[in-house]
């Protein structure tokens, strides 16, 4: 591992350790950045230009998520290489939970997201900002919007835990020490049935076209209804508590998707 070295970051008493090392090769691709190794044991997630604006919100979720307990990376700097800004995290060894869907099967992926899931919603929050403020602070919505937004998170459950705000087995990594779980940027405090109405709406609708093989649509139905299943034997969440945040979660999923061709679904689900 490269050397390290204390700092501060904006005059706040919390130190920030610095680990020294130069951009490697690249070990993955997203739609919002890319992995580079940084040294043998941490590796840069360098942002794409478009997305930049979110790695300061990125660093410091990660961190409040961290310092609670949840299962995973470690974060460091903020590094700023060819124009472009990242943030340094521990190196984390292992295979998504998506990749091993070939192998074991759709009942097992569905199964390992609701425990690893169940096992997030256990940790108390603690330094993130909470649903309602981020729809408070939200700068793409009117007054109207934000209105009905605010007025959907008054019909959910109370709670206030760790919330991930965009769980998928994509987001979630089989390590050598257990599943460890990744980009905590939309990370909040908030109700755990409003967590897991995200999800459902992250899996049965998100990224689903015309174009869309039907058997990957059934597959995807499929994982949801397993998940949820589960999800619900394992916790005291109810299903009557997470229908009450799906509407909430629909209209945010129609907010960036307003042409998604089972719109009419999502739309009985915000009338609901």
């Amino acid at each position: 591992m490269g050397s390290k070295k204390r700092m501060k970051r904006g005059g706040a008493s919390r130190a920030v350790e610095v680990v020294e090392g130069e951009k490697g090769e690249c070990i993955g691709t997203g739609a919002t950045a890319e992995m580079f190794s940084w040294g043998t044991e941490h590796v840069l997630k360098l942002f794409r230009t478009p997305f930049e604006h979110t790695v300061d919100t990125e660093a410091e979720r990660s961190r409040a998520v961290h310092a609670c307990g949840v299962a995973s990376p470690a974060v460091f700097q903020i590094e700023e290489v060819e124009g472009r800004r990242g943030i340094v995290f521990a190196r984390v060894e292992g295979r998504s939970l998506m990749s091993y869907i070939g192998e074991r099967g759709i009942d097992s992926i569905a199964r390992a997201l609701a425990e690893v899931h169940a096992a997030i919603h256990r940790v108390p929050s603690a330094g993130l900002p909470t649903l309602r403020e981020q729809i408070e602070s939200e700068p793409g919505l009117d007054a109207e919007a934000r209105a009905t937004h605010l007025a959907r998170i008054d019909q959910m459950p109370a709670g206030e835990v760790v919330c991930h705000g965009d769980l998928h087995p994509g987001n979630i990594v089989l390590s050598p020490n257990g599943p460890v779980i990744f980009d905590w940027v939309n990370a909040m405090s908030a109700p755990a049935a409003a967590d897991v109405a995200r999800t459902l709406m992250l899996i049965g609708y998100q990224g689903i076209s015309e174009q869309t093989p039907a058997d990957i649509r059934k597959a995807r139905k499929e994982l949801v209804a397993t998940y949820l299943e589960v999800y619900l034997e394992l916790t005291g969440v109810t299903r009557e508590e997470v229908a009450r945040c799906e509407p909430a979660m629909a209209a945010a999923l129609l907010q960036v998707a307003p042409d998604h061709f089972e719109r009419e679904a999502l739309e009985e689900i915000i009338a609901s």
